[in-house]
């Protein structure tokens, strides 16, 4: 009796822990709810601060096609992607904008992913989300694809390679 009694507040106690860290029934949104911008919607509008060259105003990019890309630098996901961006980059140069920010990060850690990657295209800082809270709530990397009105035209959300094959070669046609 007193075993069944200590296993009950074993799980009691587990449960409870459970609870209280997230880890039971944690609802986390799915990819389209916690997506605020989607396809056929204006994108927001933004500055952001670059690595080198001051603010970029997204609607300073008007009459361009823009590929925004919200990233991480602790993400293997966004590690990933830009290794396959790297890769289309190479094979298939862009006749597009690539507009890169990393999402709760430091100017360093930014820089630092930068140079890894020798990503050669604008790269902001939105260290307190304040830009990616206008477009999700959650998951990076996330790609948005802007046509030259400032429409959104294509998204891909966390790293799917196909996706972003797909999406490179609709702004190249564009």
């Amino acid at each position: 009796m007193k075993r069944q009694k200590m296993t009950y507040y074993f799980i009691l106690c587990m449960a409870m822990l459970c609870l209280a860290t997230g880890c039971v029934m944690s609802n986390q949104p799915s990819h389209e709810e916690s997506t605020y911008v989607n396809v056929g919607e204006m994108a927001p509008d933004f500055s952001v601060k670059l690595i080198d060259t001051g603010e970029r105003r997204l609607s300073s990019l008007r009459g361009e096609v823009v590929m925004l890309v919200f990233f991480s630098t602790s993400c293997p996901d966004c590690h990933n992607q830009f290794t396959e961006l790297k890769r289309l980059i190479s094979e298939n140069p862009p006749k597009f904008k690539l507009l890169a920010i990393s999402r709760e990060e430091t100017m360093e850690e930014t820089i630092a992913f930068r140079d890894q990657y020798s990503f050669p295209f604008e790269m902001g800082i939105d260290p307190d989300r304040t830009i990616y809270n206008l477009y999700a709530s959650m998951y990076v990397p996330r790609t948005f694809l802007i046509d030259r009105s400032g429409k959104v035209v294509a998204l891909d959300i966390e790293f799917n390679p196909d996706n972003l094959q797909t999406i490179w070669e609709q702004a190249n046609n564009m």
